[in-house]
């Protein structure tokens, strides 16, 4: 799946209004433990409006990040968005080993 030094291209869509979210904590895990989260920010340059009704995440795991995970055991990601408004909102995406919901790309080392 990863290998070792290798970062890893994310990107994503959720069917949020940009301007109403406040941040967003994507969970990745393994045998249902947490190994990494990441925090985007609405203001950061990860997150793009992709539609009137949705909004894009596309990020890099880096090198150091990506060694996190286990090779041999899939990933699951959850997304949590967290509104303005102070609410709370839960997603599961696809598990690594069935990337439909998610655009996986390996970014190579210059």
């Amino acid at each position: 799946m990863f290998f070792p030094g290798e970062n890893i291209m994310h990107r994503f869509v959720i069917p949020f209004v940009k301007s109403e979210i406040d941040y967003v904590v994507i969970s990745y895990k393994q045998n249902d433990q947490i190994v990494l989260e990441k925090m985007i920010t609405s203001d950061s340059e990860d997150m793009s409006e992709d539609t009137a009704s949705s909004t894009k995440i596309e990020y890099t795991l880096t090198q150091s990040e990506s060694l996190s995970f286990r090779d041999d055991i899939p990933f699951t990601m959850q997304v949590n968005v967290y509104s303005l408004g102070g609410s709370r909102h839960t997603s599961h995406l696809l598990n690594s080993t069935n990337s439909v919901q998610y655009y996986r790309e390996v970014m190579t080392n210059a």
